[in-house]
């Protein structure tokens, strides 16, 4: 079977899952915690807080955003990403980039509920260093050079 179609006939099943999922199952099962991971296509307004070149970017301008939330966001979209409709579902808040000052990063027992989006549009992930320094610690399990250096 193809990869895409093996992805997408997955990606159709959780989102299914997600979406079914009644108020009695989140009790069973809460979830406290959404970390997402991607790309452009679920970027929620990374690239813009990039200054200075952030601002110049055609999506800090109408009409992306123009849908939802009525202003320019950041976001690669005019309305809601997948990622925010399976927060609704999840009774969670929208998720935030994790740029935005505004946003923190704490764990489930300092913040009962967090989403945060890490990736920014185009990207395929931000400079290691920031990572390190200001949340977790990778063991890289490729050289560094080959990430800066693209596909």
């Amino acid at each position: 079977m193809d990869f895409s179609v093996l992805f997408y006939v997955m990606l159709s099943i959780s989102i299914t899952t997600i979406f079914a999922a009644t108020e009695e199952t989140r009790i069973l099962c809460p979830i406290q915690t959404l970390f997402q991971l991607g790309d452009s296509l679920s970027d929620t307004g990374n690239a813009i807080r990039l200054l200075p070149v952030g601002l110049t970017l055609p999506a800090a301008r109408l009409p992306y955003g123009e849908t939802f939330p009525g202003r320019p966001t950041g976001r690669w979209s005019n309305g809601r990403l997948i990622i925010d409709y399976a927060a609704m579902a999840l009774g969670l808040p929208l998720v935030n980039p994790n740029l935005d000052k505004n946003a923190s990063l704490l764990w489930p027992e300092q913040r009962r509920s967090m989403l945060l989006s890490f990736f920014l549009e185009g990207l395929l992930f931000l400079v290691l260093d920031h990572w390190t320094f200001n949340y977790v610690y990778f063991v890289p399990t490729s050289p560094q050079s080959v990430a800066d250096e693209g596909f």
